[in-house]
């Protein structure tokens, strides 16, 4: 009995003690018995020192794996943060220290750790938020393994003038690239490796309890901002009360607003037309705001889900706003947008020459009209963008020289004459601008060139 409670605690290392004290003495005996044939004895001696060596090199090879665990190690550090900046990472193998410094000033040592030595090229993910409190800037980085890390420290900084993450290579300093946020979240979901012994208590634990989708999307950790977005994003059906509730909710917070908006965003802003107008009109407004993240998200949506309805509702953000200003530069940009979206819809839709579809050419024509209208709100540098509503007004016209044709089949002269002034008032509304070199679409300048030479429909198919 006293054995297998040996056996049980103590395993391989119990049986070791009892072929050396017990077995060992037993088969000795054997062999020195004249009365037991030594064909039998010896063998059976010769087998249990194979046994006896064979639990000695795996009670070895134990004590040595509890005791002297190896690991792999990359010394170094990030400088050069201050404020609210923050350094996080998702990675098993990477470790991070807060070194504070004077006056707000802070810094990171960093260690990469891991039970074998990583291979050269290996990635490992880091986020860095920068900026302010109330903002959204947070850029993905990756530290690109290399052997000789392991015998030099890996310094890294942060050049605030320039904006950019250096690393020191010798004596010249190498910028590191931001990285996409698909390859980063492939890495966060790799598993560390080697065995770890503590994962079958992990595993035998209760989940934990789900905190709230408020408390996660105004973290200040940004990998559990974006984790709390994605979840949203797949749950938007049972969360959609939360969602246009926190949307219509004027004291909503701007971390809330702009992960509820990144969680509408995915699948093109399709659920952009269930919202409440209350809601809606948030949105509108949000593409307004001087901060970069809310804005262009907000602005995506608007565009992507263009209709009369998001057309009002930027029209009337647009009524709270104070002109000139910021907020109604940045509102009049996502308007042209819209309407020009709106008039490109209107002027395909423009099939024929019944009486309907003329009213679709009457509403593209509006759309196109008023979007070259909204320039007036607009930054002076921004102006030339709006000269896309005349490409799109020219467009339409054109349609209208092609679609109604004589029964001769030839365009009507004054129609063709609407389409090339229109195009040429475009091209020059961008050469008198301020800096014609800013307009977005070189494609429209060459097509509506073509065009006055020769006004015919291949003249608009060029690259």
């Amino acid at each position: 009995m006293d054995w297998i409670k040996l056996l049980f605690n103590y395993g391989p290392s119990a049986l070791l003690v009892f072929f050396v004290f017990i077995g060992e003495t037993r088969a000795r005996s054997a062999v020195l018995n004249p009365a037991i044939n030594r064909k039998v004895s010896i063998p059976i001696y010769v087998a249990n020192w194979c046994v006896i060596f064979s639990l000695l090199g795996f009670s070895l090879n134990v004590f040595y794996r509890t005791n002297f665990r190896s690991e792999y190690t990359i010394k170094g550090g990030i400088r050069n943060l201050q404020g609210v900046e923050a350094l996080v990472s998702a990675s098993p193998y990477l470790y991070l220290h807060k070194q504070y410094g004077p006056a707000g000033h802070f810094d990171y040592d960093l260690r990469v750790i891991s039970s074998q030595q990583l291979a050269d090229g290996e990635r490992i993910p880091f986020t860095l938020q920068l900026g302010e409190a109330e903002s959204e800037k947070v850029r993905d980085y990756e530290l690109t393994v290399q052997s000789g890390y392991y015998k030099d420290s890996v310094d890294i900084r942060y050049d605030r003038q320039k904006d950019k993450l250096f690393l020191a290579d010798g004596t010249k300093d190498l910028e590191i690239q931001p990285a996409h946020v698909e390859a980063m979240r492939a890495s966060f979901d790799e598993a560390p490796r080697g065995p770890s012994l503590g994962v079958w208590k992990v595993q035998a634990q209760a989940a934990p309890t789900q905190v709230p989708i408020q408390d996660r999307l105004e973290s200040g950790d940004p990998l559990i901002r974006r984790q709390a977005r994605m979840d949203l994003s797949q749950q938007k059906g049972q969360q959609w009360q939360y969602i246009d509730k926190s949307l219509s909710n004027p004291y909503s917070s701007y971390r809330v607003k702009l992960g509820v908006l990144t969680a509408l965003g995915t699948n093109s802003c399709a659920d952009l037309p269930k919202l409440s107008a209350q809601a809606l009109q948030t949105v509108a407004a949000a593409s307004g705001e001087t901060d970069m993240a809310l804005r262009e998200v907000a602005r995506r949506c608007l565009v992507t889900q263009a209709s009369p309805e998001v057309e009002a509702a930027l029209d009337a953000a647009a009524h709270t706003k104070l002109a000139p200003s910021e907020d109604a530069a940045e509102l009049a940009k996502t308007q042209l947008e819209v309407l020009y979206t709106l008039g490109i819809k209107a002027k395909d839709r423009y099939g024929s020459r019944q009486a309907a579809d003329k009213n679709e050419f009457a509403a593209a024509v509006k759309d196109f009209q008023k979007a070259w209208g909204l320039r007036t709100a607009a930054r002076p540098t921004d102006q030339v963008t709006f000269a896309k509503a005349l490409f799109g007004w020219g467009l339409a016209l054109h349609d209208r020289s092609w679609i109604e044709r004589g029964p001769s089949k030839q365009r009507s002269a004054a129609y063709v004459k609407a389409a090339r002034d229109k195009f040429a008032e475009f091209l020059a509304a961008v050469r008198t601008s301020p800096n014609p070199q800013a307009y977005a679409y070189p494609q429209h300048l060459r097509q509506a060139q073509a065009y006055l030479a020769s006004p015919e429909p291949r003249s608009l198919q060029i690259n």
